[in-house]
């Protein structure tokens, strides 16, 4: 299955679909296309049948996610990098075409004169898209949280000219998809005009982003790392300013 480049559901002016919030704040929705929950409709039925209960079943579902030990809080203190699992070395740029990512909720928040892109695991030609429906005067993104917390397969150099950002959070520590991926990140980098000054925003400081971190590899590729003060620790605070 060829990568998605469908176009966000959008007004009738061609706009994005925008929320706004009781602080002010606007939420324009990029990610999923109305293209991408059809496919996912087409197939929700049989995976939740699989997986062992019913649409609206919210306890089992709950107690199913529950028991996915990849998705728990970890301790990431002297872990070891995590195995390419989803063998995506190889991979093409921007090749993803996974229904349930096609299906990831990702949104623009618009406040106070600054931009923040919350990409989820959206498709890259979904971001490129709601970049050419987003009025050209606010095209520049103060923050853009990378998709898929780093893999290559959501990264084309048409998405990184696309979102016009110099800084990108990566939330993620590596633990069981080993992102962010190696490749993504060198990916962003060079594709980033040459007169732009990086900062790539970690929230774990683990085995696998800490090599992104050493401050030897940030001059050699011209970049800065913000990252929590301790291996181990996560969570880091962004002031938007």
């Amino acid at each position: 299955m060829a990568p998605s480049t469908a176009k966000p559901s959008s007004s009738p002016d061609g706009e994005l679909p925008t929320a706004t919030l009781a602080g002010g704040a606007r939420v324009h929705v990029v990610s999923p296309t109305g293209s991408e929950l059809k496919a996912l409709g087409a197939r929700w039925v049989d995976i939740v049948a699989k997986e062992g209960f019913a649409t609206g079943d919210t306890d089992t579902a709950l107690t199913k996610l529950a028991e996915q030990k990849r998705l728990q809080p970890v301790d990431t203190l002297g872990d070891e990098p995590a195995p390419d699992v989803l063998g995506e070395s190889d991979d093409p740029p921007g090749s993803d075409s996974s229904v349930a990512n096609g299906s990831s909720i990702a949104v623009i928040l618009d406040y106070d004169g600054h931009r923040i892109l919350l990409s989820g695991d959206a498709f890259p030609g979904v971001l490129v898209d709601a970049r050419v429906v987003t009025p050209a005067a606010h095209r520049s993104m103060w923050r853009c949280s990378l998709p898929h917390h780093g893999s290559i397969r959501n990264m084309t150099d048409e998405m990184i000219e696309a979102v016009a950002c110099e800084r990108f959070a990566i939330s993620s520590n590596g633990k069981y998809f080993g992102h962010p991926n190696a490749r993504a990140i060198d990916t962003l980098l060079n594709a980033l005009p040459a007169d732009c000054d990086p900062q790539l925003w970690f929230n774990y400081l683990s085995e696998q982003t800490k090599p992104w971190c050493d401050p030897q590899r940030q001059e050699a590729k011209k970049y800065t790392a913000k990252h929590p003060s301790d291996e181990g620790d996560h969570g880091i605070t962004v002031a938007i300013h």
